[in-house]
């Protein structure tokens, strides 16, 4: 046992029932984490204990069943409050995914026509649509910045550069970045995010009485390391639990001023106080109520406070384990990278990009059909060893079809705390001479 990771890795995969189920008298190998993670048996166990014990609606039941759900319910917001470490539960909005969360804030801010969202040009489509529909709507604007003002696949955030960029930008009211990059699983050092805060938070900003507010996508960022809201201090903060051993269909939209938003994605249900037919607008219940309308998703709710539990005590080594496993694919794959058969997306050490591996595979000429390439060559041998990755463009499309360019084969190997050593050079094992016969 590695004395920096004191957890017992091979007991913390007999967690994980769906790794026992064998295909081809083989088991599973699951590099696909970074869309969605396997549920553990704790939250298998709580969601079958909602459904076999009080399978009933929280907030109005007054009966047993009812009570017990708004126990429980209460119980895993601030398991959720804690493991980000909010200040009160109230600023934990229950959503489907960090989709609906980013969603959430950007149909709830006041806009007017001319305002500006900023954005990273690496964000995943969540990240995107919303501003560019809103746009279309309302005549805000959305501006990228890059990560340092160019398109290089291995450049880093420059903190100075986009602070730069903000400055000479009139009427900046939202910064919205993915604080860990879904395409190359680079993340934006707290320190920079900090800055960033500091500046749209600043004293000079707000005697101009400017609206300034920073959101980060955390999707990929909270599953893996310690995050801590009030010391980034972030107004807004998403991400999904099924990404972090829950159960999917649920995430989480944090909010330093739940007050703050003009209005909900969905009215009705649960976040009424008092309707009236003479004309009266509703009145509505305040955070988090107000925001969750509706009988909400319970079993997944109790689900995500239970995935909070069994992740805290692990977060610190978590990290120094996927950089082990990262760092034998990287190794393995880097020959090939440097003969320029493949490009490692991202800083090519893998501590600055924490569980997720992507490489690029180029064409060998302009005919090339790399499609075929991947059903033919690629995913006709992998799925034969049970080897589950991804292949895309991750929904980063403006940067990797118009940037990068749409024909190259991606894939995405992307890791969690089940994931083995084994694991890692099996797959190394499996694409070596797929790339070995694309040597010059």
């Amino acid at each position: 046992m590695n004395p920096r990771n004191p957890l017992d890795w091979d007991a913390i995969r007999h967690d994980f029932p769906a790794l026992f189920r064998s295909r081809n008298d083989r088991p599973p190998i699951f590099l696909d984490n970074a869309c969605s993670t396997i549920p553990c048996q704790a939250v298998i166990d709580s969601l079958n204990d909602y459904c076999l014990n009080y399978p009933a609606c929280g907030e109005r039941s007054l009966h047993y069943w009812g009570r017990k759900v708004d126990e429980e319910v209460a119980r895993a917001r601030r398991a959720i409050a804690e493991f980000i470490h909010a200040k009160d539960p109230t600023q934990i909005i229950f959503v489907k995914n960090s989709t609906e969360g980013l969603n959430l804030v950007g149909r709830g801010l006041h806009w007017e026509k001319g305002d500006v969202v900023v954005t990273g040009d690496r964000e995943h489509n969540s990240n995107r649509c919303c501003w560019e529909d809103l746009g279309r709507e309302t005549g805000i604007r959305r501006k990228v910045i890059r990560r340092d003002g160019t398109h290089d696949p291995g450049s880093e955030f420059d903190v100075n550069y986009f602070l730069g960029e903000l400055a000479e930008t009139p009427r900046v009211k939202l910064v919205s970045l993915a604080l860990t990059s879904n395409l190359d699983g680079y993340t934006i050092p707290s320190e920079a995010i900090r800055r960033v805060t500091a500046y749209a938070h600043s004293e000079v900003l707000r005697r101009d009485l400017k609206d300034f507010y920073v959101m980060l996508d955390a999707a990929q960022t909270v599953p893996h390391q310690a995050v801590d809201v009030q010391d980034l201090d972030v107004d807004f903060l998403a991400f999904s639990v099924h990404k972090m051993c829950g159960p999917t269909g649920l995430g989480v939209c944090y909010m330093k001023d739940p007050d703050l938003l003009e209005r909900s994605l969905i009215t009705g249900g649960g976040t009424v106080a008092n309707t009236f037919d003479d004309g009266r607008a509703p009145i509505y219940l305040r955070s988090p109520q107000k925001y969750e309308a509706g009988l909400q998703h319970w079993s997944g709710i109790l689900g995500a406070g239970v995935a909070a539990d069994y992740l805290k005590d692990k977060m610190v080594a978590l990290s120094d384990r996927e950089l082990e496993l990262n760092r034998i694919l990287t190794e393995g794959f880097m020959p090939y990278h440097e003969k320029e058969v493949i490009t490692i997306l991202g800083p090519l050490d893998p501590a600055k990009r924490g569980s997720i591996c992507t490489i690029e595979v180029h064409p060998r000429d302009e005919q090339e059909d790399m499609g075929r390439f991947l059903r033919e060559e690629v995913l006709s041998r992998t799925d034969e060893r049970n080897l589950m990755f991804r292949t895309g463009d991750f929904c980063v499309s403006p940067y990797c079809r118009h940037v990068r360019g749409e024909r190259i084969a991606r894939i995405r190997f992307s890791l969690y705390l089940y994931n083995t050593p084994d694991e890692c050079r099996t797959a190394l094992d499996v694409f070596r001479p797929i790339l070995a016969r694309r040597l010059p």
